[in-house]
């Protein structure tokens, strides 16, 4: 989804976007260049010469040269920019993730259906049409973001309260999983029992 706040989708998966992936090849062929600098003779020169002459490419290769691990540097910035923001995108984001860490779901195996992970996935952040997200685009007032049983229709309320969604809280209950909050919901040991759940409630609603 275009409306994916990138940092979030950063923080969530370790995903970066196309920017933050060429400044890291980019990192990761000089680091290679330079460790191999008996090979590539004519090459270091050239590096050498426009950083001396101080060109725009010399300092951008000093720069590069210089610098730790960009990916390490834009994950650590991405949990600033998000622990700092205000915005309501994050402030959700920081209460179903406080650690800001990436999630096990996007570093471990799980044998789930790929559309289970994608609904998770966009319910996690924000990625939706529900109508709070869909509101938002619109620049709609959160009053007037209605659900079809007339209550505002946040992630929340299409989880824990809708009525057009109390048979699949049922069955989430028979499986002995809790629903008292997102936190506990996303935490569950259960991880395909509650990927089903959003996804099934996602399916109903959008």
């Amino acid at each position: 989804n275009n409306n994916t706040c990138r940092d979030i989708l950063f923080c969530e998966t370790g995903v970066y976007d196309p920017e933050y992936y060429i400044v890291y090849r980019q990192w990761l062929y000089l680091r290679h260049i330079l460790e191999e600098k008996d090979l590539h003779p004519i090459l270091i020169n050239v590096i050498n010469l426009a950083i001396d002459a101080g060109t725009p490419m010399g300092c951008r290769i000093k720069k590069l040269v210089e610098a730790p691990d960009p990916l390490d540097i834009s994950r650590n910035l991405c949990r600033i920019s998000i622990a700092n923001s205000s915005s309501t995108s994050r402030a959700y984001y920081r209460y179903i993730n406080p650690t800001l860490q990436q999630q096990s779901l996007y570093q471990t195996f799980y044998d789930v259906p790929e559309i289970y992970r994608l609904s998770w996935s966009r319910f996690r952040m924000m990625s939706t049409h529900l109508a709070v997200q869909k509101g938002r685009w619109h620049k709609v007032e959160r009053a007037n973001r209605r659900c079809v049983c007339g209550s505002i229709q946040d992630e929340s309320h299409v989880l824990f309260q809708c009525p057009v969604t109390e048979d699949l809280r049922r069955g989430l209950i028979l499986n002995g999983i809790p629903f008292d909050n997102l936190q506990q919901l996303f935490y569950w040991d259960d991880l395909k029992s509650c990927m089903s759940f959003i996804h099934k409630v996602l399916g109903r609603l959008q």
